[in-house]
């Protein structure tokens, strides 16, 4: 995704190195767990949406879909992206057209995960949104109020459960220290005057009401694990915009180079 600014081979190499062991993302992909297959999947997905923005493709706005859809598919509330990026695809003069190609993965993706649903217990509801599911004779939840996404917080809850979620003992910002040069370059650059603002946006937009579901209806921090994994969806969309940090840095060391040279 990055061949689409105007980072050099070894500033799109930091890029990576950066979100690979200067973020948890690396760390949770050790673990099977659904949310670090949504992550790979979002950045497939958006690598597709810019393709599709720069070469004009249709099949690239399906493969965008389909990525996008998958990610909602595995991992529910990282399907506020698929929405999103389909008013991008429907606000952009080159894609507008070629709307169609975007939701037709869905029969692929969304329609077996609904068929699925309606098989075990007649809707097409997620069963993770049922609490009867996870009373059963020795589940940790019987009678506990922990259980995530199944009531919502009051607002004063709400408001110190995020502030620990961030900056907490497993706070995701502390665990994940370059994503706030990431996000300040990812607010930084949605004024309609920059390349990617509109991406800029789409991003923020998706991150804000992911987070925001989590910190609304659930109590706790992910289980006892590093940080939030909740969060690691977000990660390679935001370690994307890096690349201006990156622009200006990789210049002052070629400046150096030919200075000494």
């Amino acid at each position: 995704a990055l061949r689409f600014t105007d980072l050099d081979e070894e500033g799109r190499f930091l890029v990576s190195c950066a979100l690979g062991f200067g973020s948890t993302f690396m760390t949770w992909s050790t673990t099977f767990n659904n949310h670090e297959l949504a992550a790979g999947f979002l950045a497939i997905g958006f690598f597709f949406v810019l393709r599709a923005r720069f070469d004009g493709r249709a099949i690239d706005l399906l493969w965008a879909g389909l990525f996008l859809s998958l990610a909602g598919v595995c991992d529910i509330p990282t399907g506020v992206f698929y929405p999103i990026f389909f008013i991008y695809a429907l606000a952009s003069k080159e894609l507008r057209s070629k709307w169609l190609f975007y939701i037709l993965p869905l029969a692929l993706t969304a329609l077996p995960t609904a068929l699925a649903n309606y098989s075990i217990h007649r809707s097409i509801m997620p069963v993770q949104i049922y609490r009867e599911y996870f009373q059963y004779p020795g589940s940790p939840w019987n009678g506990s109020p922990d259980l995530s996404g199944m009531q919502t917080n009051a607002a004063a809850f709400t408001f110190r459960y995020a502030l620990l979620t961030l900056v907490g003992p497993m706070g995701f910002l502390i665990y994940n220290p370059m994503l706030l040069v990431a996000i300040w370059y990812s607010v930084r650059n949605v004024p309609a005057k920059f390349r990617f603002h509109a991406e800029s946006i789409c991003v923020l937009a998706g991150s804000a009401l992911l987070v925001s579901y989590y910190w609304a209806t659930t109590s706790n921090f992910s289980g006892w694990s590093y940080s939030i994994r909740w969060f690691v969806p977000i990660l390679p969309l935001f370690f994307f915009f890096l690349f201006p940090y990156l622009l200006g840095s990789t210049a002052d060391r070629k400046s150096t180079r030919l200075n000494s040279s």
